[in-house]
């Protein structure tokens, strides 16, 4: 297993002598984190793939869907990329706190995969050749995610983390009743299309 990176240090940069920055102290901005080599070779291929060549392999991991990131070291790389990811946004993008990426993000699904989508799309952005991409990024699709987010996590976990309000209704939605009856409803349906089609 492959030592992660320590996390960047944004928060708090300012003039040249400020001690973590590193060697972006005094920058204005700050550039978007870097993924590591194994998951920037499956981008690179994704960003061929997208330019028309054929995959060289089948089952490409999809970065914006870390379910697909089965490889431990490259799952590793991929959470390390969209820790960095976060905190940037959070630094350079953001402002309210209402607005703020919470530190729990990882403990949300909902935010895991909206993360994972918003750093591809915003990597993505930045490669072209065209400013287009990437102001649609920062007007359209970083104020849609901001939009969404603050709906499903953000006023929950303001303070502190907070678990899912929807346990109630998903344990019942796993309950064993409640599957025996969507089966069913599943077997219905599936039998009333065989009858159909022996008419």
């Amino acid at each position: 297993m492959t030592d992660p990176q320590p996390p960047i240090q944004l928060l708090g940069c300012g003039p040249a002598s400020t001690p973590d920055c590193g060697a972006y102290a005094g920058c204005l901005v700050m550039p978007v984190p870097v993924p590591g080599g194994l998951l920037a070779a499956v981008q690179a291929e994704w960003d061929l793939i997208d330019n028309g060549q054929p995959p060289e392999q089948d089952g490409l991991p999809r970065p914006w869907e870390p379910a697909t990131c089965t490889a431990p070291a490259l799952r590793e790389q991929l959470w390390d990329w969209l820790e960095k990811f976060v905190q940037w946004a959070n630094n350079e993008h953001l402002w309210d706190p209402a607005d703020l990426i919470p530190p729990c993000w990882p403990r949300h699904p909902p935010l895991v995969h909206e993360v994972a989508v918003l750093a591809e799309q915003r990597r993505r952005a930045g490669r072209t050749s065209n400013p287009a991409a990437l102001d649609q990024w920062q007007t359209q699709t970083l104020p849609a995610f901001l939009t969404r987010s603050r709906e499903r996590v953000r006023r929950h976990c303001a303070t502190d983390h907070q678990p899912t309000p929807a346990a109630p209704a998903l344990s019942r939605f796993q309950g064993t009743a409640e599957v025996a009856a969507r089966r069913s409803s599943f077997k219905r349906d599936v039998a009333s299309r065989y009858a159909v089609s022996r008419e």
